[in-house]
């Protein structure tokens, strides 16, 4: 199950990318994404608002 957010931009293939470490390795149960902005998800500060690093986005 994927909960998605409905303010969310997904890019190309995201769910094939979240579910690969789990298809990978027996021993992997869950996947969580990385964001710039999620709070207890924020990378590469912990939960801060970050830049984005991405050119397409503005970032460096």
């Amino acid at each position: 199950m994927a909960l998605v957010n409905t303010d969310v931009e997904l890019p190309n293939l995201w769910l094939e990318r979240l579910m690969l470490p789990i298809l990978q390795d027996e021993k992997v149960a869950s996947a969580t994404p990385y964001t710039t902005c999620g709070t207890i998800c924020s990378f590469p500060e912990f939960g801060q608002d970050n830049r984005c690093f991405r050119p397409e986005c503005g970032g460096n």
